[in-house]
């Protein structure tokens, strides 16, 4: 169970989860980029790199230690530069030996 005391970038983890699935309601059609409430972006160009390292930090508190998938839907750049982005800014994150 995680503790409602957690954060991500200084944000209650509770309110974090209402964000999250409000956006995930309200995000239109697909292929209307332009007309939907948010789009899909490459890691570092939504949530900033301090984002992702609390999330990652959140991960290791409450024992996760298996695959993160990086999926390229960013419709600004190619699915090289994307993916090449999202795994340079993924590098710097993640935790690689989690204390015991």
């Amino acid at each position: 169970m995680i503790q409602s005391d957690r954060t991500i970038a200084g944000q209650p983890l509770i309110l974090a989860r209402k964000e999250f699935k409000a956006k995930v309601k309200d995000h239109g059609l697909l292929g209307q980029v332009a007309d939907r409430s948010w789009n899909y972006v490459t890691l570092g160009y939504g949530h900033n790199e301090s984002w992702w390292r609390d999330f990652i930090a959140l991960l290791a508190q409450v024992g996760y230690n298996d695959v993160l998938s990086i999926e390229h839907e960013d419709s600004t750049m190619s699915p090289m530069e994307g993916m090449r982005r999202s795994v340079e800014l993924s590098q710097r994150v993640i935790i690689r030996e989690a204390a015991h």
